[in-house]
């Protein structure tokens, strides 16, 4: 009798055992075991193994765990996934490309959308990546000046087809009566009910917004706890540097979270003095940020009011301008003719910008976004390859700056700007227990992008897993079938539409 008490007890045991084991190994819901662990808030650069249950990081351990899922990333860099400020054309191949790129939340911040609520609804459950949008000032502006109706799909605003370049010009430049400036804020603030975390604009686009147009919008965002995302106005030699005084002196005067875009890209001469200034700002605890992309070619729309004097310019000018879907440079001739039908264009400035971004990796402060957009043959490369060129060419290459240092500028940077705003950052740009599960796993050895402007959407090399809330959403070079977890990023209520 006493033995069969024994066995039985034995076999109790060994079955608590190995439900223990069972347990233990089921304890998190993916694994990322013996991978190079860079979190840039803590300093943290050690192997290190994560473990992730459900949509949160919930272990970074000293020795391997046990998981369902379970990933080994020996020799190779764990990190926060991206977070970029400035995209545009949201939706599934923008997601694809940026995700492919490291990025695991996107905005599309200085562009915005005129109907907010619409925007987020239409990615909504169809994300790969976590996103967001701001208001657009100048969609607003585009509505007020225009006689005809803005076309909008996905809460996304343009002007109607056919109009000639003139009247494009003149809604540009049209300066808003009180009235108008009236109802302007009236739809920002719409916008902001909605959710969303910040207001666009784009002065050098409109030109005919004025300073007191601006100061008023600053202040709004203000009062809503927003950011404000600016792209300077046009260089004007009479007042030289009220581009970056515009922006300094309104987030002094307001109180509001304002962030220059593309540094780089609006300061080729300037860049020292401009970039003093918003550290200086900053030092004084002024909300003002900025950021770069690693490229010496820029990108916009052929018809901009940035373009409107193109008819005074001398000949050799014109040279500096790509058609990207024909890769060739254009003159007097072909610039007049694609201004008139539309479209993008490249803007080479020389190697002289090579320079201003050196600068802009060394900076402190400065965060990377890729300031690109999905917009199919006539894309930019800086929308496939702005992060892994940043590890590749300034940090593997050129040694310009250290892993984390590249990493903070990419995830804890943009996170830390936003987070007050939008609580859901402040999870974000992290890799610590309790942080949100936006995981990239990548080789150091072989990281660089590899789209050109001749093949803009080429997906990077050495990109190997991208985690977003806890889900694989691409590994080994193919995305997951059906996986989708990308987020709203937004701020209160869910307001309505326009």
């Amino acid at each position: 009798m006493r033995g069969h008490v024994t066995a039985r007890w034995v076999c109790l045991l060994v079955s608590i055992i190995a439900f223990c084991v069972a347990a233990s190994a089921a304890e998190f819901d993916l694994v990322i075991n013996n991978g190079r662990v860079i979190d840039p808030e803590t300093s943290l650069d050690a192997i290190r193994h994560v473990g992730i249950r459900g949509d949160t990081i919930a272990e970074v351990s000293r020795h391997p765990l046990d998981g369902t899922q379970v990933i080994d990333a020996r020799g190779k860099v764990v990190s926060p996934g991206f977070i970029d400020r400035n995209t545009y054309v949201l939706g599934e191949e923008l997601f694809r490309l940026r995700a492919s790129d490291g990025v695991t939340t996107t905005f599309n911040f200085e562009e915005g959308a005129y109907d907010v609520a619409s925007a987020y609804a239409a990615h909504a459950g169809r994300a790969r990546i976590h996103y967001g949008f701001s208001v657009s000032d100048g969609a607003v502006r585009m509505a007020l000046a225009s006689a005809d109706a803005l076309v909008v799909k996905d809460g996304i605003a343009t002007l109607p087809e056919g109009l000639t370049e003139d009247e494009s010009s003149a809604i540009n430049a049209h300066q808003l009566d009180d009235d108008q400036l009236q109802q302007l804020l009236r739809e920002v603030e719409a916008g902001f009910v909605a959710g969303a975390p910040a207001v666009g604009m784009g002065p050098e686009y409109f030109p005919g917004a004025t300073e007191d147009e601006a100061l008023h919008v600053f202040r709004l965002a203000a009062r809503y706890g927003r950011s404000v995302q600016i792209h300077a106005r046009a260089w004007d030699p009479r007042r030289q540097h009220a581009r970056i005084n515009e922006v300094i002196s309104g987030a002094l005067v307001t109180g509001a979270s304002i962030h220059l875009s593309h540094l780089n890209s609006i300061t080729t001469d300037h860049f020292d003095l401009y970039h003093e200034m918003i550290s200086d700002a900053q030092a004084l605890g002024l909300s003002v940020t900025t950021e770069c992309y690693p490229y010496t070619a820029g990108q916009t729309w052929i018809g901009s009011a940035m373009f409107d004097d193109w008819r005074d310019w001398p000949d050799e000018r014109f040279a500096d301008f790509e058609w990207p879907v024909t890769g060739k440079r254009l003159d007097r001739a072909s610039f007049g003719r694609y201004r008139q039908e539309g479209g993008l264009v490249i803007i080479h400035a020389g190697p002289r910008k090579e320079s201003v971004i050196e600068a802009c990796m060394r900076s402190s402060h400065a965060q990377i976004a890729s300031d690109g957009g999905a917009d199919g043959p006539a894309s930019h490369p800086r929308v496939a390859g702005t992060n892994t060129r940043v590890l590749g060419r300034y940090v593997r290459e050129k040694g310009l700056l250290t892993l984390s240092q590249a990493i903070a500028k990419m995830s804890l940077f943009p996170a830390r700007s936003l987070e007050r705003i939008a609580p859901q950052m402040g999870r974000k740009g992290r890799l610590q227990p309790g942080m949100d599960a936006d995981v990239v796993i990548f080789d150091p050895a072989r990281v660089i992008d590899r789209a050109t402007y001749r093949e803009p959407l080429r997906e990077p090399a050495g990109m190997e897993v991208v985690i977003v809330a806890g889900t694989v959403v691409k590994q080994g070079g193919h995305f997951v079938d059906d996986a989708y977890p990308g987020l709203a990023i937004r701020v209160g209520g869910q307001g309505g539409a326009r």
